[in-house]
């Protein structure tokens, strides 16, 4: 039976991101205080008009997945600002 299992992979996945924590957060912060109704066509926009800006922009829905790393800076970031 052990001749069948599966061995263990010897390279893990690396996915790195291109954009910066930094980034997402100003996307996120820009989104709010811009005032768009819904953040794809936002997202849409930034990609048609702010390439320039953003110039490692990710896909949409690369982007969502990006953005619960920010969970935890971004209450930080907010936190600091109500005092």
């Amino acid at each position: 039976m052990e001749k069948k299992l599966l061995t263990e992979p010897t390279r893990k996945p690396t996915r790195t991101c291109s954009l910066n924590l930094s980034e997402i957060m100003t996307i996120l912060i820009a989104f709010h205080l811009i005032g768009f109704r819904n953040f794809k066509m936002y997202y849409i926009h930034l990609e048609q008009f702010h390439s320039s800006e953003f110039r490692t922009l990710v896909s949409y829905n690369r982007f969502i997945s990006l953005v619960k790393r920010t969970l935890v800076p971004m209450y930080f970031f907010t936190h600091s600002l109500s005092r």
